[in-house]
């Protein structure tokens, strides 16, 4: 259903007359970076909530996560961040791509109370694959 619906968009820019054609960006490992980046943000922020133990318990197995993540670990995935622009701002620069078109979800949206029942890590690893296409533009600060 999702790949259809991007292929009948595509099929539609090509008839009003843009040049379409079957990309692959080279992520590379960049979900190494995302990690830390957001538990980090997520920690530094939950830090000024005035209640702290209404955080939800995954949003507390985050800040956890992003407390132990945070100084140098945190600092070596920043400094990745110019080498995953440049890797994938290739596709833009070299390639002459001006748009690439990737759906925001993999799937249909999952019903209510899907993750309720979860840890943090299923949370991600089902979110992760619920939006493959749309978190690693976030990463890069490049959201759609």
């Amino acid at each position: 259903e999702v790949r259809r619906a991007v292929t009948a968009l595509a099929d539609t820019l090509a008839r009003l007359g843009h040049h379409v054609e079957e990309a692959r960006p080279r992520y590379g490992l960049i979900g190494l970076a995302f990690v830390p980046r957001a538990t980090v943000g997520i920690a530094e922020f939950a830090a000024r909530h005035p209640e702290p133990a209404l955080l939800d318990p995954r949003t507390r197995s985050a800040l956890r996560t992003g407390t132990r993540l945070g100084g140098r670990v945190v600092r070596a995935a920043r400094a990745r961040e110019v080498r995953q622009h440049r890797r994938i701002g290739a596709l833009f620069d070299a390639s002459g791509f001006d748009v690439l078109l990737t759906p925001t979800t993999a799937a249909p949206p999952p019903r209510i109370g899907r993750f309720d029942d979860l840890s943090a890590w299923r949370t991600d690893i089902a979110m992760a694959a619920a939006c493959p296409y749309a978190w690693p533009w976030n990463v890069l600060g490049w959201p759609g």
